[in-house]
């Protein structure tokens, strides 16, 4: 039976963004070209790194703005029962007063600057992210800098941040797309890794105090697991304002559980009598970062597709997407049905989302199963298969995707810290469309094969009688 369950789960952290209008001896670094396996990608980055462990990052970028970021390998799957939600706090108490400067003179120094300073934690990271006019990067690095090795963490600062945690929580509970993925992370990984919550819980906004914030600052923000990246500036300028601000940092590595995620499936119902709609995210477990399998699965999800029943169309908006053919044009009870694929180091989570007439959720729960069924095991299980037509438009809509989305400046720098971070180098976007274009029908089917051999997670979301009578066909 589906697990029932009125306690709020922490929701996904909201980004906390502030608006705001000589070559350097290389010699005792290690520094390298990563040049991409193909001749033709010019997405490959300079990378070097300094004595104490911290890497640097950069690849070219043309505009009239330039971008670094800070990236920590920290989150809240590192997180135990004594330290949750100390990653989202220091996310929210990001960019206030430190030993060099007061919150207003911080305040003060973003907003000349002209552009973005942001902060943002998530499950395996927690990045410090500015884009601002090239004249200004070593102003922009400096206060990043500030901003993880002297923090004052005043005591005035975390009550503000305890009264903004609450009021965020019940203003999330209230969207089931922010809040059904949540639960389907914490029952995916039931107690372990990424399905701890990205949310302080409510219960430890009093347990958690400056020093504890402190404590966990200086055990897992060590050089080692820093990256810092860089657009539209020269390398050796970005490696010369590394090294002012961060080199002093000290140079050791604490022992520190590196656990790794452990798939558990399960179900999950959280009632909500007020909305029009039953919500439902089912999902299977994944594959990580570097897997082989991740362009298979990343055009399964682009093949699937979906969205809303009443959706603009036109090229490329998904209306000749599975979901969309076989599902949201034939069943006028389902509103929207949409694939997803959450990415992580070592495991993922891949499924579809869907909401429906309350009534009809276990018909919604079988006619999805169909169409993931139909591309693992073909026609004889469940109707039609998988064509090559269709895999090439899939393929095709997959690169332009990742090319589209890398012309924003942020997720470029994004794209390039994350990388070096999980990988140590940076696949670029023409590698990228290689191994996409090299994804065969069979390739597609195998990873939809092994999907449906794990356990299932799903997560329920609406009228409580409509769930139970759809939990006996469901489960």
């Amino acid at each position: 039976m589906l697990s029932f369950s009125r306690s709020a789960l922490r929701l996904p952290a909201r980004t906390v963004a502030a608006s705001v209008p000589a070559r350097s001896a290389l010699a005792p670094w290690k520094s390298r070209r990563l040049l991409s396996t193909s001749s033709r990608d010019e997405g490959a980055a300079d990378i070097t790194t300094l004595p104490n462990g911290l890497r640097v990052a950069s690849i070219p970028a043309g505009g009239h703005f330039a971008a670094v970021g800070l990236y920590v390998d920290a989150g809240s799957r590192y997180e135990t029962p004594g330290t949750a939600g100390h990653a989202h706090l220091i996310e929210r108490m990001a960019f206030k007063s430190t030993a060099g400067r007061s919150a207003q003179e911080m305040t003060s120094e973003i907003e000349s600057m002209g552009g973005t300073v942001m902060c943002s934690a998530s499950r395996e990271s927690i990045m410090y992210q500015a884009a601002v006019f090239p004249h200004d990067i070593e102003r922009a690095l400096s206060v990043i800098a500030e901003t993880v090795q002297s923090p004052r963490l005043l005591d005035a600062e975390l009550d503000m941040v305890r009264e903004q945690v609450p009021w965020d929580v019940a203003d999330l509970e209230s969207k089931p797309e922010m809040l059904l993925p949540e639960y389907l992370h914490a029952e995916g990984f039931k107690g372990n890794t990424v399905g701890n919550p990205l949310m302080c819980p409510i219960e430890r906004l009093n347990v958690v105090t400056p020093a504890s914030v402190r404590e966990y600052m200086s055990t897992w923000f060590t050089p080692d697991r820093m990256v810092i990246a860089g657009l539209g500036l020269p390398h050796e300028e970005l490696v010369r304002y590394v090294e002012k601000h961060f080199a002093q940092m000290p140079s050791y590595k604490p022992e520190l559980s590196s656990r790794k995620a452990e798939y558990t499936g399960g179900s999950v119902f959280i009632p909500n009598e007020e909305v029009p709609f039953s919500h439902m995210h089912i999902g299977f477990e994944g594959v990580g970062i570097n897997s082989d399998e991740i362009y298979p699965l990343a055009t399964l999800q682009m093949l699937l597709g979906g969205g809303g029943s009443f959706s603009a169309g036109g090229p490329g908006k998904g209306m000749y997407s599975r979901l969309y053919t076989s599902v949201l044009n034939n069943f006028y009870w389902i509103e929207s049905c949409q694939a997803f694929n959450y990415v992580y180091n070592d495991t993922g989570l891949f499924g579809i989302s869907t909401s429906c007439k309350p009534g009809t959720e276990a018909s919604a729960f079988h006619t999805i199963l169909a169409e993931l069924g139909a591309l693992a095991f073909g026609p004889n299980s469940f109707g039609t298969s998988l064509t090559p037509r269709a895999v090439s438009r899939a393929k095709n809509q997959l690169r332009s995707s990742v090319l589209m989305n890398l012309e924003s400046r942020m997720v470029m720098l994004e794209d390039l810290g994350r990388q070096v971070q999980l990988r140590g180098e940076r696949v670029g976007p023409m590698e990228m469309s290689e191994r996409i274009q090299n994804v065969s029908a069979a390739d597609v089917e195998r990873v939809a094969s092994k999907l449906l051999k794990s356990k299932p997670t799903i997560v329920g979301y609406g009228n409580a009688a409509s769930w139970e009578n759809a939990a006996e066909s469901i489960l």
